[in-house]
C-alpha cells in the first residue's frame, strides 16, 4: 500500500505548490461556465460545440454542484487523477519489475513538470492520466498473470477504462497502436493468436458505444481551427515537454535506453510496455497532423507516466542488488532537481494566453470599480464567456450587446444583437464598461471591425471614452454619458 500511497501524496503536495497562483486560463472558463449548466443544457452544448470535452463538463457538473466554481473546486479533480496516477505507477513499476522500481517511477512522475501542469488545470488531462495508467494495468495483468477468470477480469476493467478514457478524451485512442506491440509480443512468446483475439475483441466492443460521440466530433473539427501543422520546432518542444524541462532532455533518452532489455522473470518487460506508450501517441500525432492539424503537448500528455516509469526501471537497474540501492538515490535527486526550472514556469511564467490574459485581475478590477445601472460589452465577438471564470467582477453589469446567453443558445460564446438594436439599450444607461480580451492575430481583422462598431455606437449615443485600464493584453475602458452626472 505505501507504493501507491507514498508517489500519490508526494504528486499532491507538489500539485498544492502555488495551486490557485495561475489564474483560471480561457479553456478554464469554458469548463466552468459549461460545467455550471443543466445536464440537458450540457448534452444539448455537445450537440453544438465541443463535443470532445463533453463528458467532461458532465463529470464537473456535479463536482461544480456540490463545491461551486472556484479555483480550487475546479481543479481539485485533476489534482486527484494526478496523485492517483502518481500511486499507480508504484503499483505498476513492481508489477513489471520491482517495488524500487515502482517507487522511483511513482516519485519521477510526482515531481513532473507536466504533472504539476495538468494537476492545476481544470481540464481532463489531470484525470487522464489516471485511467490511462490503470487501463495499462489491466492490459498488462490480463496478458501475462493470474487464473482465467482473473484475466477476464482484467480484460473487462481493460474495456470498462478504454471507454470512460476515450469518452473522456477522444486522442486516447491512438494508445492502441501502441498497446498492439505488448498484445503481440505476448502472443508470439505464448503461440496463440488468444491474447490478440481478446484485445481486438475488447478494444472494438468497448469503442462501439463511442461511434455517435465520434460523428460529433469530426462535424465539429473546425473549431481547432487555431492549430497549425507542427514542423521540427513543435516536435523538439514535444520532446522537451515530455522529458520535464531541456536540461533533462539527454537524460530521459538515455534512461529510455537504459530500459532496453530489461526483463527478468516477467513475461513482458517494462520497456515492451511503456516504450510503445510513450514514443507512438506522439509520433502518430505529429504525423496526422500533417494533413489534419490537431497536435497540442496537452494531447498527448498522457505519455508522460510512460518515460517515468521506464526511468524507475533504469534507476532499479542501475541500482542492482539491494546493497547498491544507495546509487539510485543521487541520480533520482538529480533528475527531480532538473525539473525545477520548468516546474517553477509552470507556476511562475505560465505561456500562451495565460501569460497575457488575466482573467482574475481584469474580475477584480471591475469589481472595485462598477457601480449600479453600469453596462458592459464585449468588444470581440464571442468573448462573454471569459467572465464565467470570475463571475463577481461582472455580477450586476448589463450585458449591453447580448442576444442570447451562451447557456441559452447551447454554445461557448452566445450571440449578440445588432448595432441598431444596440442603440436602443445604450439610450438607459449612463456608464459603461468595454473589456476585450486579448485575441489570436488570425482573428484580428474581424475583432477590429466590431469593436470600431462599437465604439462608434457608443459616440452615437452620447457617451465619451474615460480611462483606459490594461492588464496585460486585456484593455478595459470607461465609457460615460457626460448629460448624465455619471464618472
Amino acid at each position: 500500500m505505501l507504493l501507491f500511497l507514498l508517489p500519490a501524496a508526494v504528486a499532491t503536495g507538489v500539485g498544492l505548490w502555488e495551486f490557485t497562483r495561475v489564474p483560471l486560463s480561457n479553456d478554464e472558463a469554458v469548463t466552468v461556465g459549461v460545467a455550471d449548466r443543466s445536464v440537458p443544457q450540457i448534452i444539448e452544448t455537445m450537440r453544438h460545440v465541443d463535443a470532445v470535452h463533453g463528458v467532461y463538463y458532465l463529470v464537473m457538473h456535479f463536482v461544480v454542484m456540490i463545491w461551486g466554481t472556484g479555483e480550487v473546486a475546479a481543479r481539485v479533480p485533476s489534482l486527484i487523477g494526478t496523485a492517483v496516477a502518481a500511486g499507480l505507477l508504484g503499483l505498476f513499476g513492481q508489477m513489471l519489475r520491482s517495488w524500487r522500481a515502482g517507487l522511483l517511477a511513482g516519485l519521477l512522475f510526482a515531481c513532473a513538470p507536466a504533472a504539476s501542469q495538468y494537476a492545476q488545470n481544470a481540464r481532463p488531462y489531470g484525470i487522464v492520466f489516471a485511467l490511462v495508467v490503470g487501463m495499462t494495468m489491466a492490459l498488462v495483468a490480463a496478458l501475462t498473470t493470474g487464473s482465467n477468470r482473473f484475466r477476464i477480469g482484467m480484460w473487462l476493467l481493460y474495456g470498462v477504462l478504454l471507454l470512460v478514457t476515450v469518452a473522456l478524451h477522444a486522442l486516447a485512442v491512438l494508445l492502441l497502436p501502441a498497446y498492439a506491440i505488448p498484445v503481440a509480443l505476448t502472443a508470439r512468446r505464448d503461440r496463440t493468436w488468444r491474447p490478440l483475439a481478446w484485445w481486438v475483441s475488447v478494444s472494438v466492443v468497448a469503442l462501439l458505444p463511442l461511434i455517435p460521440l465520434a460523428r460529433l466530433i469530426d462535424q465539429q473539427k473546425g473549431t481547432a481551427g487555431w492549430i497549425r501543422p507542427p514542423g521540427w520546432p513543435a516536435t523538439l518542444n514535444l520532446s522537451v515537454a515530455l522529458a520535464g524541462g531541456s536540461f533533462l532532455l539527454a537524460a530521459g533518452a538515455l534512461l529510455v535506453g537504459f530500459a532496453y532489455g530489461q526483463r527478468g522473470d516477467r513475461r513482458l518487460s517494462a520497456f515492451a510496455v511503456a516504450a510503445p506508450w510513450l514514443l507512438i501517441p506522439p509520433a502518430l500525432m505529429l504525423v496526422i497532423s500533417q494533413f489534419e492539424p490537431l497536435y497540442a503537448f496537452r494531447y498527448v500528455a498522457y505519455c508522460v507516466p510512460a518515460l517515468a516509469l521506464l526511468g524507475g526501471v533504469s534507476l532499479d537497474r542501475l541500482a542492482g542488488p539491494q546493497h547498491r540501492w544507495w546509487l539510485a538515490v543521487p541520480v533520482t535527486a538529480a533528475l527531480i532537481a532538473g525539473t525545477l526550472p520548468a516546474n517553477h514556469a509552470v507556476r511562475f511564467q505560465p505561456t500562451g494566453v495565460s501569460s497575457v490574459n488575466d482573467l482574475r485581475a481584469a474580475s477584480n478590477y471591475l469589481r472595485d470599480r462598477k457601480e449600479p445601472g453600469d453596462g458592459i460589452i464585449f468588444t470581440a465577438p464571442g468573448q462573454r464567456y471569459l467572465a464565467a471564470a470570475y463571475p463577481a467582477g461582472y455580477a450586476g453589469l448589463e450585458d449591453v450587446t447580448v442576444d442570447e446567453t451562451p447557456a441559452q443558445n447551447h454554445t461557448i460564446t452566445g450571440t449578440d444583437i445588432d448595432t441598431a438594436a444596440t442603440l436602443v439599450r445604450l439610450s438607459s444607461l449612463h456608464r459603461v464598461w468595454t473589456v476585450k480580451y486579448f485575441i489570436w492575430s488570425g482573428g484580428e481583422i474581424a475583432y477590429r471591425q466590431r469593436e470600431q462598431e462599437m465604439f462608434g455606437a457608443l459616440h452615437e449615443a452620447g457617451f465619451q471614452w474615460q480611462d483606459t485600464h490594461r492588464i496585460g493584453a486585456i484593455a478595459i475602458a470607461l465609457w460615460v454619458r457626460p448629460d448624465s452626472g455619471g464618472g
